[in-house]
Parts: structure tokens; sequence; C-alpha cells
């Protein structure tokens, strides 16, 4: 579902945020857990760290809830 470069929206901040890479939580074969470093842009992402680990799950249930808008890099 996603790819590196698709772009996130926080609907509420209207910050903007890129999936960079996609690695294994647990580094297990068995049972992955996918997270994604998101780079985040905007007003508020001035802070030190900008860069942000997201599981694969998570960001599912942040777009499914609407808090986050996903758009796929073609």
């Amino acid at each position: 579902m996603f790819s590196p470069g698709d772009m996130i929206i926080h609907t509420l901040d209207n910050e903007i945020g890129i999936l960079i890479d996609r690695y294994d939580v647990m580094d297990c074969d068995d049972f992955p857990l996918w997270a994604w470093n998101v780079w985040w842009m905007g007003t508020d992402a001035h802070t030190p760290r900008q860069c942000h680990a997201y599981t694969e799950e998570g960001l599912l249930i942040l777009i499914d809830e609407g808090l986050f808008a996903h758009y796929k890099n073609s």
C-alpha cells in the first residue's frame, strides 16, 4: 500500500510528511513488524528531530480515522 516518496498530510496541523523508508522493527522474518520513517515539513515541524517512525498498522489506523491523508507517489 505504501511506497517511499508517498505523502502524508496531517489533517489537523496541515503538516506534510514524506515516507522515507520501510523497515522491520523486530528484525524477524517469521513475524515482521513493519514501520516507516516519515520526514515532516511545515511550520511546526522545525524541531531537532523532523524524522519520526510510525508502524505501518499505526499509519493505516491514522488514515482510516481521518487524522492523516495518504497520497501515492506516482
